[in-house]
């Protein structure tokens, strides 16, 4: 069942990129991205990367209290766990760090949390910048809508892994060999809620820069189209964007995200050909240097396919 949500996921995927790219037409936004000056694909590669080092100075920092692993491991597990998750539908493949983690010593109760902090830290970060880009970009009532699902989403999200009711239910779903593992994960979770909250503020910070980087991503290309958008609506949209892409109906948003995208840049008399091209080239980078990263990794990690 699994396996066949995940093909039927991968073709809504394709499906949607094709019908944005046969409406625009192929050839002129081939032609529109081979025409842009390699200075900007070069920036652009720059920004991602330097995108991935401050999400693994994040992850870094929530490790301290734990155990101390050498900043270059923690961002190549944190940079392949962001590969992965690139290609399995709902991010879930980022969960992957957990096991990565464990090759290190950190105990999957402890890794989790780590990595469920870490998730929870970008997802708070990225709703206040949606929230605002709502209002902003939305009709009144379609953003309160929207609110009210991210606010009944987190409350969940919260719901499951800090109350009593909430871990007790996950336990009774999950296998009790794998319950066995996660062993640790409440005393863990509270203790950085509590004891630790110098280290969740920097955290904060951090992921707010992470994401002021990514949209830079997307501010310079534009500019690169001579198209002088604010850069705080390129923050606010792109921070939109990342939330409609957790939607699980397609490949980590592929698809769905660039759709939007299209939609609410038209509303800025952005053209349509403008739009899919500044989103695509991050795209193709990250895939490419995603790929590039597994395949890498496949003879280092002892990957089976």
């Amino acid at each position: 069942m699994k396996r066949i949500n995940f093909i039927i996921k991968i073709v809504i995927s394709i499906f949607i990129i094709y019908f944005l790219i046969n409406m625009i037409g192929f050839k002129k936004i081939l032609s529109n991205i081979i025409l842009i000056d390699p200075l900007f694909f070069i920036l652009s590669a720059l920004l991602i990367i330097i995108g991935l080092v401050i999400g693994a100075l994040n992850v870094s920092f929530l490790l301290l209290p734990i155990k101390k692993i050498s900043f270059a491991k923690v961002f190549y597990y944190n940079t392949l766990s962001w590969s992965l998750g690139l290609f399995v539908p709902g991010k879930i493949g980022e969960l992957s760090l957990i096991p990565f983690l464990k090759r290190e010593g950190v105990s999957v109760g402890h890794g989790t949390v780590i990595s469920i902090l870490d998730k929870l830290i970008s997802l708070i970060v990225l709703s206040l910048l949606s929230i605002v880009g709502f209002f902003i970009f939305l009709e009144s009532m379609t953003a309160l809508k929207l609110i009210m699902i991210l606010f009944l989403f987190i409350a969940a999200f919260l719901f499951l892994i800090i109350s009593d009711t909430g871990r007790n239910f996950i336990k009774k779903v999950i296998p009790r060999r794998l319950a066995a593992k996660f062993q640790g994960f409440s005393s863990i979770l509270f203790y950085y809620l509590k004891e630790q909250k110098s280290i969740m503020t920097l955290n904060l910070i951090i992921t707010f820069i992470k994401w002021v980087v990514n949209a830079l991503v997307l501010y310079i290309l534009f500019l690169a189209y001579n198209q002088n958008i604010h850069f705080m609506y390129i923050l606010l949209i792109n921070s939109v964007l990342m939330i409609i892409s957790l939607i699980p109906i397609s490949i980590s948003g592929l698809g769905v995200r660039e759709s939007a995208a299209v939609a609410i840049y038209t509303s800025l008399n952005v053209e349509p050909l403008i739009t899919i091209s500044t989103h695509l080239i991050p795209l193709i980078i990250s895939y490419a240097v995603a790929t590039l990263m597994i395949l890498f990794s496949f003879k280092r990690l002892h990957f089976h396919i």
